[in-house]
Protein backbone atom coordinates (compact mmCIF):
# COMPACT_ATOMS: atom_id res chain seq x y z
CA UNK A 1 0.00 0.00 0.00
CA UNK A 2 1.15 3.30 -0.91
CA UNK A 3 0.22 7.19 -0.78
CA UNK A 4 -1.15 8.90 -3.63
CA UNK A 5 -1.39 12.97 -3.31
CA UNK A 6 -4.07 14.29 -5.98
CA UNK A 7 -6.44 16.90 -6.44
CA UNK A 8 -10.51 15.84 -6.66
CA UNK A 9 -14.06 16.62 -7.09
CA UNK A 10 -16.65 15.34 -5.12
CA UNK A 11 -19.12 13.73 -7.20
CA UNK A 12 -21.71 12.10 -4.29
CA UNK A 13 -21.38 10.78 -0.85
CA UNK A 14 -22.71 7.49 0.23
CA UNK A 15 -23.28 6.40 4.19
CA UNK A 16 -21.19 3.53 5.03
CA UNK A 17 -22.03 3.32 8.53
CA UNK A 18 -22.96 5.51 11.37
CA UNK A 19 -19.99 7.61 11.23
CA UNK A 20 -18.79 7.06 7.78
CA UNK A 21 -19.08 7.94 4.28
CA UNK A 22 -17.84 6.65 0.89
CA UNK A 23 -17.00 9.46 -1.35
CA UNK A 24 -17.35 8.93 -5.23
CA UNK A 25 -14.60 11.43 -6.57
CA UNK A 26 -12.49 12.15 -10.02
CA UNK A 27 -9.30 12.59 -9.24
CA UNK A 28 -6.57 14.24 -11.21
CA UNK A 29 -4.20 11.38 -11.05
CA UNK A 30 -6.00 8.30 -10.98
CA UNK A 31 -10.04 8.78 -12.44
CA UNK A 32 -12.77 7.63 -10.93
CA UNK A 33 -12.04 6.38 -6.88
CA UNK A 34 -13.92 5.64 -4.34
CA UNK A 35 -12.54 7.29 -0.83
CA UNK A 36 -13.94 6.24 2.67
CA UNK A 37 -14.38 9.15 4.83
CA UNK A 38 -13.95 8.20 8.57
CA UNK A 39 -15.41 10.43 11.49
CA UNK A 40 -17.67 12.53 9.73
CA UNK A 41 -20.96 11.97 11.13
CA UNK A 42 -19.65 12.66 14.61
CA UNK A 43 -20.56 15.53 16.81
CA UNK A 44 -16.85 16.91 16.27
CA UNK A 45 -16.35 15.47 12.64
CA UNK A 46 -13.04 14.59 11.96
CA UNK A 47 -13.52 16.46 8.00
CA UNK A 48 -15.54 19.64 8.00
CA UNK A 49 -19.15 18.08 5.81
CA UNK A 50 -18.53 21.20 3.70
CA UNK A 51 -16.07 19.29 1.91
CA UNK A 52 -17.85 16.50 0.73
CA UNK A 53 -20.49 18.54 -1.22
CA UNK A 54 -20.74 17.87 -5.00
CA UNK A 55 -18.62 19.46 -6.98
CA UNK A 56 -16.08 20.70 -4.22
CA UNK A 57 -12.71 21.16 -5.32
CA UNK A 58 -10.37 18.83 -2.39
CA UNK A 59 -6.60 18.04 -2.44
CA UNK A 60 -6.59 14.76 -0.80
CA UNK A 61 -3.70 12.47 0.43
CA UNK A 62 -5.03 8.42 0.02
CA UNK A 63 -3.91 5.29 1.15
CA UNK A 64 -3.47 3.83 -2.76
CA UNK A 65 -3.18 0.17 -3.13
CA UNK A 66 -3.10 -2.14 -6.53
CA UNK A 67 -6.38 -3.72 -7.42
CA UNK A 68 -8.57 -0.44 -6.66
CA UNK A 69 -11.24 -1.00 -3.98
CA UNK A 70 -12.50 1.31 -1.99
CA UNK A 71 -9.11 3.41 -0.70
CA UNK A 72 -8.58 5.16 2.58
CA UNK A 73 -8.25 9.10 3.41
CA UNK A 74 -5.33 9.94 4.98
CA UNK A 75 -6.15 13.58 5.03
CA UNK A 76 -7.88 16.20 2.45
CA UNK A 77 -8.39 20.05 2.33
CA UNK A 78 -10.48 22.48 0.21
CA UNK A 79 -9.40 24.20 -3.27
CA UNK A 80 -10.81 26.80 -5.09
CA UNK A 81 -13.20 27.68 -2.60
CA UNK A 82 -16.35 28.91 -4.27
CA UNK A 83 -17.71 32.51 -4.14
CA UNK A 84 -21.22 32.70 -5.71
CA UNK A 85 -21.90 29.26 -6.41
CA UNK A 86 -23.43 27.84 -3.14
CA UNK A 87 -25.37 30.96 -2.68
CA UNK A 88 -27.22 31.81 -5.99
CA UNK A 89 -29.92 29.21 -6.10
CA UNK A 90 -29.85 29.55 -10.12
CA UNK A 91 -25.78 28.52 -10.42
CA UNK A 92 -26.43 25.71 -7.24
CA UNK A 93 -29.57 24.06 -9.71
CA UNK A 94 -26.74 23.98 -12.56
CA UNK A 95 -24.06 22.83 -10.64
CA UNK A 96 -26.41 19.79 -9.30
CA UNK A 97 -27.79 19.19 -12.74
CA UNK A 98 -23.45 18.88 -13.58
CA UNK A 99 -22.99 16.75 -10.47
CA UNK A 100 -25.56 14.43 -11.70
CA UNK A 101 -24.50 14.05 -14.86
CA UNK A 102 -20.63 13.08 -14.00
CA UNK A 103 -21.83 10.60 -11.59
CA UNK A 104 -23.66 8.97 -14.45
CA UNK A 105 -21.42 9.56 -17.35
CA UNK A 106 -17.63 9.06 -16.10
CA UNK A 107 -16.57 5.62 -15.94
CA UNK A 108 -12.73 5.94 -16.43
CA UNK A 109 -10.28 4.59 -13.68
CA UNK A 110 -7.57 6.04 -15.09
CA UNK A 111 -5.92 9.79 -15.60
CA UNK A 112 -7.23 12.04 -17.73
CA UNK A 113 -5.65 15.31 -17.07
CA UNK A 114 -7.31 17.10 -19.89
CA UNK A 115 -10.25 16.19 -19.10
CA UNK A 116 -9.84 16.70 -15.38
CA UNK A 117 -8.46 20.36 -16.23
CA UNK A 118 -11.92 20.92 -18.00
CA UNK A 119 -13.69 20.14 -15.24
CA UNK A 120 -12.67 22.45 -12.98
CA UNK A 121 -12.17 25.43 -15.25
CA UNK A 122 -15.72 25.41 -16.25
CA UNK A 123 -16.76 24.95 -12.78
CA UNK A 124 -14.77 28.14 -12.03
CA UNK A 125 -16.41 30.14 -15.11
CA UNK A 126 -19.94 29.03 -13.53
CA UNK A 127 -19.01 30.37 -9.90
CA UNK A 128 -17.51 33.95 -11.34
CA UNK A 129 -19.85 34.57 -14.19
CA UNK A 130 -21.95 37.34 -13.75
CA UNK A 131 -23.90 36.33 -16.81
CA UNK A 132 -27.42 34.48 -17.25
CA UNK A 133 -26.32 31.03 -16.19
CA UNK A 134 -29.95 29.38 -17.71
CA UNK A 135 -27.74 27.67 -20.86
CA UNK A 136 -24.58 26.80 -18.57
CA UNK A 137 -25.66 23.23 -18.08
CA UNK A 138 -26.42 23.05 -21.93
CA UNK A 139 -23.16 24.54 -23.02
CA UNK A 140 -21.81 22.00 -19.94
CA UNK A 141 -22.95 18.72 -21.38
CA UNK A 142 -22.45 19.01 -25.01
CA UNK A 143 -18.57 20.10 -24.46
CA UNK A 144 -17.96 16.68 -21.88
CA UNK A 145 -19.23 14.59 -24.81
CA UNK A 146 -15.71 15.54 -26.41
CA UNK A 147 -13.88 13.70 -23.55
CA UNK A 148 -16.11 10.95 -23.43
CA UNK A 149 -16.15 10.17 -26.81
CA UNK A 150 -19.27 11.20 -28.84
CA UNK A 151 -18.87 14.40 -29.60
CA UNK A 152 -21.77 15.30 -32.48
CA UNK A 153 -20.58 15.93 -36.13
CA UNK A 154 -21.66 19.42 -36.46
CA UNK A 155 -21.50 19.12 -41.06
CA UNK A 156 -24.69 20.11 -42.07
CA UNK A 157 -25.21 19.49 -45.27
CA UNK A 158 -28.20 21.39 -47.04
CA UNK A 159 -30.77 19.33 -47.62
CA UNK A 160 -30.11 18.46 -44.00
CA UNK A 161 -33.62 17.46 -42.12
CA UNK A 162 -32.90 16.50 -38.93
CA UNK A 163 -30.20 15.32 -36.58
CA UNK A 164 -29.41 11.47 -35.79
CA UNK A 165 -29.16 11.40 -32.18
CA UNK A 166 -27.50 7.80 -32.23
CA UNK A 167 -24.92 8.08 -35.13
CA UNK A 168 -24.22 11.97 -34.32
CA UNK A 169 -24.34 13.05 -37.61
CA UNK A 170 -27.12 15.26 -39.89
CA UNK A 171 -29.22 13.12 -41.99
CA UNK A 172 -31.04 14.02 -45.35
CA UNK A 173 -33.50 11.98 -44.37
CA UNK A 174 -35.81 10.71 -41.72
CA UNK A 175 -34.01 7.41 -39.83
CA UNK A 176 -35.84 4.44 -39.13
CA UNK A 177 -35.80 4.99 -35.24
CA UNK A 178 -37.23 7.69 -33.02
CA UNK A 179 -34.30 8.85 -31.78
CA UNK A 180 -33.40 11.85 -33.85
CA UNK A 181 -34.34 15.98 -33.63
CA UNK A 182 -35.66 18.13 -36.21
CA UNK A 183 -33.63 20.54 -37.87
CA UNK A 184 -34.46 23.38 -35.88
CA UNK A 185 -33.65 22.06 -32.01
CA UNK A 186 -30.64 20.05 -33.77
CA UNK A 187 -29.27 23.52 -35.18
CA UNK A 188 -28.75 24.60 -31.10
CA UNK A 189 -27.80 21.45 -30.25
CA UNK A 190 -24.82 21.32 -32.10
CA UNK A 191 -24.12 24.97 -31.66
CA UNK A 192 -23.49 23.60 -28.23
CA UNK A 193 -20.99 21.67 -28.79
CA UNK A 194 -18.60 24.15 -30.70
CA UNK A 195 -14.93 23.90 -29.76
CA UNK A 196 -13.96 26.80 -26.92
CA UNK A 197 -17.83 28.02 -27.11
CA UNK A 198 -18.19 30.35 -24.04
CA UNK A 199 -20.53 32.81 -25.28
CA UNK A 200 -23.19 29.86 -23.77
CA UNK A 201 -25.32 33.24 -22.37
CA UNK A 202 -25.99 34.89 -26.10
CA UNK A 203 -28.45 32.01 -27.20
CA UNK A 204 -32.18 32.80 -26.08
CA UNK A 205 -34.55 29.94 -25.72
CA UNK A 206 -38.05 30.16 -24.90
CA UNK A 207 -39.13 27.22 -21.97
CA UNK A 208 -40.40 24.79 -24.63
CA UNK A 209 -37.50 24.89 -26.35
CA UNK A 210 -35.31 24.73 -23.25
CA UNK A 211 -37.13 21.70 -21.95
CA UNK A 212 -36.56 20.17 -25.52
CA UNK A 213 -32.75 20.94 -25.92
CA UNK A 214 -32.18 19.81 -22.18
CA UNK A 215 -34.31 16.76 -22.63
CA UNK A 216 -32.57 15.82 -26.41
CA UNK A 217 -29.06 16.25 -24.63
CA UNK A 218 -30.10 13.63 -22.16
CA UNK A 219 -31.30 11.02 -24.21
CA UNK A 220 -27.80 11.52 -26.39
CA UNK A 221 -26.45 10.62 -23.20
CA UNK A 222 -28.58 7.79 -22.75
CA UNK A 223 -27.96 6.05 -25.97
CA UNK A 224 -23.99 6.90 -25.65
CA UNK A 225 -23.11 6.00 -22.02
CA UNK A 226 -23.71 2.07 -21.02
CA UNK A 227 -25.98 2.05 -17.83
CA UNK A 228 -26.76 5.91 -17.87
CA UNK A 229 -30.02 5.23 -16.22
CA UNK A 230 -32.50 8.49 -15.57
CA UNK A 231 -31.67 11.81 -14.83
CA UNK A 232 -33.74 14.05 -12.30
CA UNK A 233 -31.82 17.38 -11.52
CA UNK A 234 -33.40 18.80 -14.85
CA UNK A 235 -36.66 18.57 -13.30
CA UNK A 236 -35.67 21.22 -10.28
CA UNK A 237 -33.40 23.29 -13.39
CA UNK A 238 -36.93 23.49 -14.82
CA UNK A 239 -38.65 24.81 -12.13
CA UNK A 240 -35.68 27.35 -11.23
CA UNK A 241 -34.76 28.35 -14.42
CA UNK A 242 -37.79 28.54 -15.86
Amino acid sequence: MSLLHTRALVLRQTKFSDHSVILKTYTEERGLCPVMVRGVMKSKPAVSPALLQPLTLLDMVIYHKEGGGIFQLKEMKGLMPYTSLPFDIRKSSVALFIAELLDKSLKEEESNRSLFDFLVTSLSILDISKESVANFHCWFAMQLTRFLGFLPNGARERDACCFDLREGVFLSRFPDHVHFLDSSLAGTFVAFSTPGFREYYLTVLGKEDKKNLVRAIIAYYQLHVTGFGKMHAHEVLEEVLG
